[in-house]
């Protein structure tokens, strides 16, 4: 019962959320705290980099505390074992630091990305708006067009219907 009501309230939430702080017109009417939600449903930064560090940081000190309080370690059958503790104080921070900056390299990929797509999609707005403007049909030929893809191997020319080059003739 509780979690059917639990559900409802998060529904309204995530609808007044669309609403009221997701359009990119909403923005500039929002405060500090509401331009933050804003930007942080719309992705504007990915909080997955804090997220990591600090997993690193505290992996990190696991490790080397881990490490020292296994330097006095001893068994009675196989004697001191502190090369194990001594090892992972070691061996372990490196483990971690390689594994950190695999992801890192995985986030920073991410991002490159979107910048690359950003400013594909900038640039073809532009071809679209040139296109746009230029109607196909006010285009006349004596000649039918050939299929697209289809040009001459030798001046690169598009190839009439039935496959010729009108300039290689």
């Amino acid at each position: 019962m509780i979690s059917a009501a639990l559900a409802i309230v998060a529904l309204a939430a995530a609808v007044l959320a669309f609403i009221f702080i997701v359009p990119e017109k909403c923005r500039a009417k929002l405060n500090g705290f509401g331009k933050f939600l804003h930007d942080l449903f719309n992705f504007k930064f990915m909080i997955i980099e804090k997220i990591f560090q600090f997993c690193y940081v505290f992996a990190t000190a696991f490790v080397i505390i881990f490490g020292f309080f296994n330097l006095f370690n001893y068994s009675y059958y196989l004697g001191w074992t502190g090369y194990n503790g001594l090892l992972m104080m070691i061996l372990g921070p490196i483990a971690v630091r390689i594994v950190y900056e695999l992801l890192m390299l995985a986030i920073i990929a991410v991002k490159n990305i979107i910048q690359i797509n950003n400013k594909l999609k900038g640039q073809n707005d532009n071809q679209k708006e040139t296109l746009g403007e230029l109607n196909l049909g006010d285009y006349k030929t004596d000649r039918p067009i050939a299929p697209v893809g289809k040009f001459c191997t030798k001046c690169g020319s598009p190839l009439n219907a039935d496959g010729t080059c009108p300039n290689c003739k």
